[in-house]
């Protein structure tokens, strides 16, 4: 016997699109008051959801051209490449999230998230208000959701959070500094936490003795008496820490290491982000924060 043939994509939300239709109809049997009976509205509302997933699946279909578009644009073109990903993004999660498969709503989000924040706190609290409307989030965006909205309350020009990390002796909470004080979120693994202590923070904390240095270890695939090893090694200035239960890495939103969380002397965040990234503006603060 010959298998039937598949149906493809559009095929299927043709036959959903069907049922769709058919559950609203008087065809469906029902009880004295016309309502549906309870399996006649189960398999309606089984059509209804099986209709709503394919259309989301058509629908991160443009998600995935604008992100292969990104790879592909030359450096000019990048910028209005990542804008387009950004609206596809966006479009996706606010049309199609609560029946999107898990891993695209992920990656659409997370995507989302990220290009909103690089636009700037509105662009970014819109997109938290929205994913924070949806239910059931996969871990990887719910984690990300977090983070960022931690970022948007600890963001340059907002008030240092609360936080505490552990000491080889005791523990350092924020209220224990005063003055300029500059976190680095840092694993002793990862060879460009490694690049930027030697070469960018170690002359830093040298240069300007009036800022604060706090080494902020987190806990991912080595624990604190390797990091305090690798400190005493560079000889390092400022305080060897580690965040043991990730509260201060989340306090600040911090996702990856390394991150740069620089505090002026009134507590408030004046730069935040990647260090890589962000180490020249932190440099150029400093510096000018500390001229006499």
């Amino acid at each position: 016997m010959k298998a039937g043939p598949t149906l493809g994509v559009g095929a299927t939300a043709c036959v959903m699109a069907l049922v769709a239709l058919l559950a609203s109809s008087a065809r469906w049997p029902r009880g004295p008051q016309g309502a549906l009976l309870p399996e006649a509205q189960a398999l309606g509302d089984a059509g209804s959801d099986r209709v709503r997933e394919a259309a989301a699946d058509r629908a991160y279909g443009a998600v995935e051209v604008a992100l292969q578009a990104v790879a592909r644009a030359d450096p000019a073109a990048r910028p209005a490449a990542l804008e387009r990903v950004r609206a596809a993004c966006a479009d996706f999660v606010r049309e199609h999230g609560p029946a999107a498969r898990a891993e695209d709503l992920a990656t659409a989000g997370r995507t989302w998230l990220q290009l909103a924040e690089e636009h700037g706190p509105a662009a970014q609290a819109r997109a938290v208000k929205t994913l924070e409307a949806l239910r059931d989030l996969p871990p990887a965006l719910a984690s990300a959701l977090a983070a960022s909205r931690a970022r948007l309350e600890t963001g340059p020009g907002r008030p240092e959070p609360a936080w505490q990390v552990a000491l080889a002796d005791g523990e350092l909470r924020a209220g224990d500094l005063a003055g300029l004080r500059l976190l680095s979120f840092w694993n002793a693994w990862n060879p460009h936490c490694r690049d930027l202590l030697r070469n960018r923070l170690v002359p830093l904390g040298r240069r300007h003795p009036a800022l604060t240095l706090v080494h902020v270890g987190l806990p991912r695939q080595e624990d604190f008496s390797r990091q305090r090893a690798f400190l005493s090694a560079a000889q390092a200035p400022g305080w060897a820490a580690f965040d043991a239960d990730g509260s201060c890495a989340a306090a600040f939103g911090v996702e990856g290491t390394p991150t740069l969380c620089l505090v002026d002397a009134a507590g408030q965040v004046r730069v935040h982000g990647p260090g890589l990234q962000v180490i020249d503006e932190v440099e150029r603060f400093v510096r000018a924060a500390t001229q006499h």
